[in-house]
């Protein structure tokens, strides 16, 4: 899977991984480019004022009121502090993949 994050100034950074072709995989890819993606972002930018590390806890995926919901756990450290953060959307079209990404994007904009 393939990601670009498009930041502010039309600075464009990729993000890519590869999983298993399961709906499971499929979330982790999403979740993992995404946080590339994000990473570079945050090193181009400046804007995580720090170096800012990046990691999954954990995705799930739950169907609830006919939509599949995709959450995204993720641990993140900058300048010395660590932050638990949690991100989750209904995946658009039931595109699991997608729905990570978005995640992941929900769960970073409280530290970027």
């Amino acid at each position: 899977m393939r990601v670009e994050v498009e930041w502010v100034g039309g600075e464009i950074v990729p993000g890519q991984a590869q999983a298993t072709d399961t709906p499971e995989g499929r979330m982790i890819a999403g979740a993992t480019a995404a946080i590339q993606a994000v990473s570079g972002v945050a090193a181009v930018s400046g804007v995580a004022q720090g170096a800012l590390t990046l990691e999954i806890r954990g995705t799930k995926l739950v169907r609830d009121f006919d939509n599949l919901i995709v959450i995204v756990a993720l641990r993140a450290q900058r300048g010395g502090r660590r932050y638990d953060l949690m991100g989750s959307i209904v995946a658009p079209r039931d595109d699991v993949a997608r729905g990570a990404v978005l995640a992941v994007l929900a769960a970073t904009n409280r530290i970027l």
